[in-house]
């Protein structure tokens, strides 16, 4: 009976993906918008959780990691959205905000005779290409594009790095002892940075 009540508890506090939906209505993608929400649900979910339960240890600190990591994912995908509205209205190219590669187009045009190795001497052309803005674009990369678009200050730029290096923790391999034993602290900092990105980014679109 207990557990029950409990759970009625801890349930009662997690609010309905429609009520959450409702804070993201500057994203007018529908799918991106429910999926954020989803996460924003899992997110409370877990802290009223962990806050009821008042959990320990390795339980603990994997539930810390889960928050960290679906938070990181909200900004990371919220900034995505910012550039591609951005890029859709025509107030960034990919050579504003990409980062680019030299690209070689090479031919022959004389072969050496008689020669023990094969050898030519050749013509080429060196262009600049620049990497596409698409959802395949790593964190990182969207971070410095956001940067230089000016959607995150130079402050707001820091913190989405932290957050980003808190959340590539997650990965098992290579890590050290304890480096992603997350804090109540870490969890909270977390919050405040994803709060003020979707602020800023909701202000951003707002002036489209």
């Amino acid at each position: 009976m207990a557990s029950k009540i409990l759970k009625k508890d801890i349930l009662d506090k997690v609010p309905s993906e429609k009520s959450l939906e409702r804070n993201f209505l500057f994203i007018k993608d529908d799918l991106l918008r429910q999926n954020i929400s989803i996460a924003l649900r899992y997110i409370t979910f877990l802290t009223v959780l962990q806050d009821s339960m008042k959990i320990k240890g390795t339980i603990q600190y994997s539930i810390y990691k889960t928050i960290i990591l679906y938070t990181a994912s909200i900004v990371e995908c919220s900034l995505l959205y910012c550039l591609k509205e951005y890029k859709k209205k025509g107030l960034i190219k990919d050579s504003d905000i990409m980062r680019s590669e030299w690209k070689y187009d090479v031919k022959s045009i004389y072969k050496m005779p008689d020669s023990i190795k094969k050898e030519e001497i050749i013509a080429g052309r060196r262009h600049e290409k620049f990497f596409n803005l698409t959802d395949n674009i790593q964190f990182q990369a969207i971070s410095i594009a956001s940067l230089k678009c000016k959607i995150l200050n130079g402050t707001l730029s820091k913190r989405v790095d932290d957050l980003r290096d808190n959340r590539n923790k997650i990965h098992l391999t290579g890590l050290k002892e304890y480096d992603d034993y997350f804090s109540k602290k870490d969890i909270n900092k977390a919050f405040t940075t994803s709060s003020r990105v979707l602020k800023r980014v909701e202000e951003k679109l707002k002036i489209l």
